[in-house]
């Protein structure tokens, strides 16, 4: 099972934390939707629950888990450098 987060300076990557391999960030929000949809039709009776589906699921969850924490924590440290910017020359 991978863990993967965003590449911090390739906005449009991802790398597993656990084996360094890498994907586009699109294929993951194309699966997610994926995912999502075949949820619904797992709900609604239309798709049968197939072997491993639950597992994606927590994947996905712990995935979107990863990319909120590193965005929030991105933008806390763009909000200081430009906080420090505006100390440094003297703008409000």
């Amino acid at each position: 099972m991978h863990d993967w987060v965003p590449e911090p300076l390739v906005f449009l990557m991802e790398m597993c934390t656990r084996c360094r391999l890498k994907r586009p960030v699109e294929s993951r929000d194309r699966r997610m939707g994926n995912l999502l949809a075949e949820a619904v039709r797992i709900l609604d009776g239309a798709a049968p629950l197939r072997d491993g589906f639950r597992e994606e699921l927590v994947q996905a969850s712990l995935e979107m888990h990863h990319r909120d924490v590193l965005a929030q924590q991105l933008e806390l440290e763009l909000k200081q450098q430009v906080e420090r910017e505006l100390q440094r020359t003297g703008n409000p």
